[in-house]
């Protein structure tokens, strides 16, 4: 048995359908791939999904691009992100779920005004002798050492560990076998809505 569809608009309707479907398929994979990267982390290190949310950045997919982009910074993240809290000799943090590190010398502090802008930093180096002149005129010297921002890890390193670098090879292969499976799901609801 054959047929034969003789009216351009209905061709023209599912050809629009199928590149929705396209669209759509490509979305929910990359919502896939992501979840199931913070699925991975999140099992194994003490950091919660938001963080990691707030530090991703997905580009979707439109009618004009068919592809979408996963952006993940390399750089470090906080110390605070991994339950850092203040001990009696410094800064005690998790980064593996029921592991617990002292840092010595560290201490927690607010960056901004905003109380949930905070950052995990350390004294280093040698005492530097320092001349102040204060408000009322008088000076006055202080010994202090250096600070530093202390960093954790990158989500890279912490989705993979040492092989950060291989990141998209294995985010392609979770997100090819995501977009097979949501492109028919999605083909049959959008034909599907045309032919009920």
């Amino acid at each position: 048995m054959s047929a034969t569809i003789k009216n351009p608009d209905i061709i023209k309707l599912i050809s629009n359908d199928l590149d929705k479907a396209k669209t759509m398929a490509i979305n929910r994979a990359t919502n896939t791939t992501v979840a199931r990267m913070k699925d991975t982390i999140t099992n194994k290190y003490n950091i919660k999904r938001k963080d990691i949310t707030s530090h991703v950045n997905i580009i979707k997919a439109n009618k004009n691009r068919n592809e979408s982009q996963i952006i993940i910074p390399h750089q470090p993240l906080g110390l605070i992100y991994f339950n850092a809290r203040k001990a009696k000799t410094g800064v005690r943090y998790n980064i593996l779920k029921g592991k617990s590190v002292i840092r010595p010398h560290a201490f927690i502090l607010n960056v901004s005004k905003s109380s949930d802008k905070q950052q995990v930093f350390e004294r280093y180096g040698d005492k530097i002798k320092r001349v102040l002149v204060l408000e009322s005129g008088k000076s006055g010297i202080r010994n202090r050492q250096r600070i530093r921002k202390v960093g954790g890890i990158a989500i890279t390193q912490l989705f993979l560990g040492n092989n950060g670098k291989n990141m998209q090879v294995v985010m392609q292969t979770v997100f090819s076998a995501a977009v097979e499976k949501e492109l028919i799901t999605a083909s049959k609801f959008l034909i599907g809505r045309r032919v009920g």
